[in-house]
C-alpha cells in the first residue's frame, strides 16, 4: 500500500508542471509551476539568464505560444513572436543586465517592469525599459508579452 501512496504523491506533484507548454527543462518546470506570484520574480532573473547564456530551451518554457513582444518606438510597431525570438536569441552579441525589477502580482496575472542595460565589450551601448505581462494557467507561469521601449544611453 505504501508503493502506492507515494506513486500518487508524485503524480500529484509532477504533472501539473507536466502540463506547462512545451517546456523540457526540468529546472524550468519546477520554477514555473510554484503558483506563489513572487515566483515571477525569480522567473524574470531566469529570462535574463537564459537571455545572457543564449538558452533557447529555457527561454522556450517561459515564453507562452503566442508570446509577442512590441515597442512603441517601433515606427511601424512591429510585433515580434514567440518563434522570433527564439531564432534571434543564439545569434545576440553583448550582455543585457536586469536593473530596478519591480513585480505587481494580481492573482493569476502578475506585471514585471524593470530595465536592461546593454553592454558590448563592458561599453554600455543601450537602455530598454520593459513591462512584462504573466499568466498562471495549465499548471505554470508563462510571459504572454513584454512591451520595450529605448531609453536613453546615460
Amino acid at each position: 500500500m505504501r508503493p502506492a501512496v507515494l506513486l500518487v504523491a508524485m503524480l500529484i506533484l509532477v504533472l501539473p508542471a507536466l502540463s506547462v507548454g512545451n517546456c523540457s527543462s526540468p529546472i524550468a518546470l519546477r520554477l514555473l509551476s510554484n503558483n506563489n506570484p513572487s515566483a515571477v520574480d525569480a522567473i524574470e532573473r531566469e529570462w535574463e539568464h537564459a537571455y545572457a547564456h543564449r538558452d533557447t530551451v529555457y527561454l522556450n518554457c517561459i515564453l507562452a505560444d503566442e508570446f509577442q513582444i512590441t515597442s512603441p518606438a517601433d515606427p511601424n510597431f512591429r510585433v515580434h513572436y514567440k518563434e522570433d525570438i527564439l531564432q534571434w536569441v543564439p545569434t545576440r552579441t553583448g550582455s543585457a543586465d536586469l536593473e530596478g525589477l519591480q513585480v505587481k502580482s494580481h492573482g493569476s496575472a502578475a506585471v514585471a517592469r524593470g530595465a536592461y542595460a546593454v553592454r558590448r565589450d563592458g561599453k554600455l551601448v543601450s537602455r530598454f525599459q520593459f513591462i512584462d505581462f504573466f499568466i498562471y494557467r495549465d499548471g505554470g507561469w508563462q510571459a504572454m508579452s513584454r512591451v520595450l521601449t529605448e531609453v536613453p544611453v546615460k
